[in-house]
């Protein structure tokens, strides 16, 4: 599989807290253990300052042999910085109540994997979605701010979508789809997420078209993505939004940032943008 540019050796996302909680090394890996299963402490009966964990279950091949994957997590008395929340706020989609919770942080506690990118896609993001389940059962949450996918997350809704049964979602974190506006008419939709896992993210640059179906159209193709890996080749065609359209595939650079590449998808003549190629 080619690595796409993007693709993320620190896969990680942000705890919102109210406070800065106490968290100790006996209390995370009991919480791990719980979601995780096997779980030990990278550094057992030191006082070191981190919290790292290792799972070895699941173990990472390299040249020279393996390594179990890993988890880390740090904590910080400094809030989000308001630029940084507002650009988050502005592709956060699904929840209306982001502002208001988000304010209410006063501390963070970075969550993110170690030596897991050589794991396949699908058991690194379940691995990880597993570790931050525990770590919110010992860390309150005002918010998830979800650094792959450039949104913020509900952590009632994402637990909610981590359970069992008909809620059950694997991707409400990790996939944003993603809108911006260059003209009165034109405008720009793709999707963040998929690049952080190896997988290609999409775009699509269009007019005369609505941007809740193309959303829609998206976030469904990118779902089709990480169930069927790289699927969408140069010059292959798709459906369209509607009976009989087709669209083009072509691998092209990300329009809107950051740096990666993408599946550039072509609505055709009537939707085109091709002044913006």
């Amino acid at each position: 599989m080619e690595r796409w540019a993007g693709f993320a050796r620190v896969y990680a996302v942000e705890v919102l807290c109210p406070e800065v909680p106490l968290l100790t090394k006996q209390d995370v890996l009991s919480k791990l253990r719980e979601t995780c299963g096997a779980v030990a402490a990278l550094d057992p009966t030191g006082e070191t300052e981190g919290l790292s964990f290792h799972f070895p279950a699941h173990r990472v091949a390299f040249k020279d042999g393996s390594l179990p994957a890993q988890c880390t997590l740090v904590a910080s008395a400094v809030p989000l910085a308001a630029e940084e929340a507002e650009e988050t706020y502005r592709q956060t989609w699904d929840w209306p109540g982001a502002r208001e919770a988000v304010a209410r942080h006063r501390a963070r506690v970075l969550v993110g994997d170690l030596m897991c990118a050589a794991l396949p896609y699908p058991e690194r993001l379940d691995l990880f979605q597993d570790a931050l389940r525990g770590v919110l059962a010992a860390v309150p949450a005002t918010a998830l701010r979800w650094l792959p996918s450039g949104k913020f997350v509900d952590p009632a809704a994402w637990l909610l979508s981590r359970s069992e049964g008909g809620e059950r979602d694997p991707l409400l974190g990790p996939i944003n789809v993603r809108l911006f506006g260059l003209s009165a008419d034109t405008r720009i939709m793709d999707t963040l997420g998929l690049a952080a896992l190896g997988m290609p993210d999409l775009q699509c640059r269009y007019r005369g078209l609505d941007p809740a179906e193309v959303a829609t159209g998206l976030h469904n193709l990118a779902r089709h993505v990480f169930a069927k890996g790289d699927v969408l080749y140069e010059g292959a065609s798709i459906p369209g939004l509607r009976k009989g359209e087709r669209w083009t595939c072509r691998r092209r650079a990300a329009f809107a940032p950051p740096a990666r590449a993408v599946v550039d998808l072509d609505p055709g003549p009537a939707y085109s943008t091709e002044d913006l190629a």
